[in-house]
């Protein structure tokens, strides 16, 4: 968790240092491990989204865990209230399950 300015809950942020974003008061971001991955402490993003959900827009993202890319989790923000799933399937079928479930994405996940 980042603010602009002192950080009072978490490290010191400034918005010069890196890609520019659009204002906020807070923004979320996750450690990078490598050129396709990131840390993510689930749990806690879950709670830091649940509280500000109903001041956020309604959004939707994914994420393609583990190496043999078997989790699928779904995010998304709507109303003000925030929904997690959890997909489990078979070894490398995480790519095939998202484009099912956005079809928009077919073709594009290579």
């Amino acid at each position: 968790m980042f603010e602009p300015g002192s950080g009072r809950r978490g490290p010191r942020f400034n918005l010069s240092d890196s890609t520019p974003l659009p204002p906020a008061s807070l923004y979320l971001e996750f450690m990078p491990a490598g050129a396709d991955m990131v840390y993510a402490q689930y749990a806690l993003a879950q709670r830091i989204l649940e509280s500000a959900a109903p001041l956020l827009e309604d959004a939707r993202w994914y994420a393609i865990l583990t190496q043999c890319e078997d989790i699928l989790d779904c995010w998304e923000l709507t109303a003000g209230r925030l929904r997690y799933e959890r997909h489990l399937t078979e070894e490398e079928q995480a790519r095939e399950l998202l484009q099912q479930l956005e079809p928009s994405l077919r073709g594009r996940l290579d």
